[in-house]
C-alpha cells in the first residue's frame, strides 16, 4: 500500500486515518507524535467494529467506491462549510466520506444502546434531510455494493462494476462480514448475461428483499427510491 505520510526519521508508512493533522515522525521514533490509534477513535467517537477492523488490517484505502461513496476522508476537521452548523449542534456525528454531490457519510451511536455498533447515516445538506442508511459499517459496505447491482448498466460497464461487488465481498469477508459477502458473491456468480443489452446484476424486487432481509424494515422504505428511509434535520436531536 502506498502511504502519503512517511516518517522524516525512518521512512516508515504512516496512514493517513492515524493522524489528527500532518504526521512527521512515526510513534516508535517520536514517542510525543499525535497518533489516534483505532482504540482510541473507538473511546472518542464510537467507531463503527468495521471500519476498525479495515483500519487494523490497513485496507481502508483498498475498499472500492460502491453505490454514491466518492471520496473517503478520515479527517474529523474536515467539514464542509456549509455543513458546519448541522456538524457543529450534533457532535456525535462522525464524518467518514462524501458523495459524489457533497452529501456527507456519518456514523453515530446516539441512538444506539450500550455495547451496539454505531450506524450510518448520510446526511443531505441541499434537502435539508438524513437517510438512515445501515445499522453497521458491514451493512454500508454491503448496500453501497448492492446499489452498484441494481443500477442499470451498458455493456462495456459490466466487467467494471462486477470486479468492484466482487472486491466488496472480499473485504467483506476480510472482517467477518460473512453473510453479506456471501450475498454479494452470489449475485457475481449468477450473473451471466451477455451481449449489448443493458444489464442490470440484480432486479429491484430482489435489491428491496436482500435490504430487507439483511438490513430490516428500519433502514429500508419499499416506496422510497433505492429503499431510502428519509428524515428531518430535527431527527439529529431527538432520534425520532
Amino acid at each position: 500500500m502506498n502511504h502519503k505520510y512517511h516518517c522524516k526519521k525512518c521512512g516508515v508508512g504512516i496512514p493517513e486515518i492515524a493522524w489528527s493533522g500532518p504526521p512527521e515522525y512515526c510513534k516508535r521514533c517520536h514517542p510525543d507524535s499525535h497518533w489516534i490509534t483505532p482504540e482510541t477513535l473507538q473511546k472518542l467517537y464510537a467507531v463503527p467494529s468495521g471500519y476498525r477492523k479495515l483500519v487494523e488490517l490497513d485496507i481502508l484505502d483498498d475498499l472500492p467506491m460502491c453505490g454514491d461513496v466518492f471520496i473517503f476522508r478520515a479527517d474529523r476537521l474536515f467539514y464542509q462549510r456549509e455543513l458546519f452548523e448541522v456538524l457543529s449542534d450534533n457532535p456525535h456525528l462522525q464524518p467518514f466520506a462524501k458523495t459524489s454531490g457533497g452529501d456527507t457519510w456519518c456514523w453515530t451511536a446516539f441512538r444506539q444502546e450500550s455495547g451496539k455498533d454505531s450506524e450510518i447515516l448520510r446526511i443531505e445538506n441541499s434537502l435539508g434531510r438524513v437517510i438512515l442508511y445501515a445499522s453497521s459499517f458491514e451493512g454500508f459496505m454491503y448496500r453501497t455494493a448492492m446499489e452498484e447491482a441494481v443500477a442499470r448498466l451498458r455493456a462495456k460497464e459490466r466487467e467494471e462494476v462486477r470486479a468492484k461487488i466482487a472486491e466488496m465481498a472480499a473485504q467483506l469477508r476480510l472482517i467477518g462480514g460473512i453473510p453479506f459477502a456471501e450475498s454479494l458473491e452470489l449475485i457475481v456468480k449468477s450473473s451471466t448475461s451477455s451481449g449489448t443489452e443493458d444489464f442490470s446484476f440484480i432486479t429491484e424486487a430482489q435489491f428491496m428483499e436482500n435490504l430487507m432481509h439483511f438490513l430490516g424494515s428500519q433502514y429500508v422504505d419499499e416506496n422510497e427510491y433505492l429503499g431510502h428511509v428519509e428524515r428531518e434535520f430535527e431527527f439529529l436531536k431527538t432520534g425520532a
